[in-house]
C-alpha cells in the first residue's frame, strides 16, 4: 500500500478479538441480590464484581432478560458474535531511521 490508499477488511467472530458469543457467560441472578438503588431494565450495563483465581475484578455485564424473581445478565462483550469490519488508510510511510 502507498500513502493515500485505503483498504477494507472483515474479521469473522472466530477471528476477532471479541470471539463468539458464549452461553456460559449468561448468568441468572435472584432480584433480591440487587441493590434497591438500581431499577433493572433490559439493555442496562452493570459493573459486576467477580473473582478469578483469587483476584477481584469489576467487569461490565448487560441485563438481557427480566423474570419475575430473577434477572439474566450477559458477561459477553457487546461485540462478541459480530463480524468486525474495518477500514485502513495509509497516511504516510516513514523510514526506519
Amino acid at each position: 500500500m502507498q500513502p493515500g490508499e485505503m483498504r477494507k477488511g472483515r474479521l469473522e467472530p472466530e477471528e476477532g478479538e471479541f470471539g463468539i458469543r458464549r452461553s456460559d457467560l449468561l448468568q441468572e441472578i435472584p432480584k433480591n441480590k440487587f441493590s434497591n438503588k438500581i431499577e433493572p431494565k433490559v439493555g442496562l450495563v452493570l459493573s459486576m464484581n467477580v473473582e478469578t483465581a483469587g483476584v477481584a475484578h469489576q467487569i461490565p455485564a448487560t441485563i438481557v432478560e427480566l423474570k419475575d424473581e430473577s434477572i439474566i445478565i450477559d458477561y459477553n462483550h457487546p461485540l462478541a458474535g459480530h463480524p468486525l469490519n474495518y477500514e485502513i488508510t495509509v497516511l504516510e510511510i516513514k523510514d526506519k531511521d
